[in-house]
């Protein structure tokens, strides 16, 4: 189920749809058109978790004063109809008492008067001034310097993140200009084995 408790966003797919629709609004994208992308992009949730998009849906757009009605609609619907409580009644009675609990106050939030819309900006982005080729340095607890290498430059959402290559070296000291430059990045160790040796 990819729940870990039982409050709205304590789910991974709401909680992915949540970031999804914020993200929209971040980038400029209206309400109804956030809306209908998000729908569109979980029309392939499983019967057991398509409910999830309702709820989160509606519970995301209220929390920003944004709620739209159809959307709304659709969540008080499951809620009324228990859509999804079976899952919570395997789980236990305490369980399932927490579950509709946030599903009431979910109700009632949807249902009472809104908030007015908020302001969603765009997050901060990190800009990097390193470079393909640059190297940076680090001194290590042992007085020795760590060198690595800008292998290239990784672009995100959020900003640029340099991606490093560990260089053959472990002196105090840094190497001249000459030998920098014929350093050869440390051998990938990959991914680490579970085995014993």
């Amino acid at each position: 189920m990819g729940a870990w408790g039982p409050a709205i966003f304590s789910d991974d797919v709401a909680c992915d749809i949540r970031g999804d629709y914020r993200e929209l609004l971040e980038d400029g994208v209206s309400d109804e058109e956030a809306s209908a992308r998000v729908i569109e992009a979980y029309t392939h949730l499983d019967q057991d978790e398509a409910h999830v998009l309702w709820l989160a849906l509606a519970a995301a757009q209220a929390g920003l004063g944004r709620l739209d009605d159809s959307v709304r609609d659709r969540a008080v619907a499951v809620i009324d109809e228990g859509t999804g409580l079976e899952l919570w009644a395997e789980a236990g009675p305490k369980q399932l008492a927490s579950r509709k609990a946030a599903l009431a106050k979910l109700r009632s939030t949807l249902t009472g008067p809104q908030k007015r819309p908020s302001t969603v900006r765009k997050p901060w982005v990190h800009v990097t001034d390193l470079a393909p080729g640059d190297v940076v340095a680090f001194r290590l607890p042992n007085d020795r310097l760590a060198l690595f290498r800008v292998a290239r430059l990784d672009p995100q959402r959020v900003g640029t993140a340099p991606i490093l290559r560990r260089l053959d070296w472990a002196k105090p000291e840094l190497p001249s200009s000459r030998k920098l430059a014929r350093l050869k990045a440390q051998p990938d160790p990959g991914p680490k084995s579970n085995r014993r040796s």
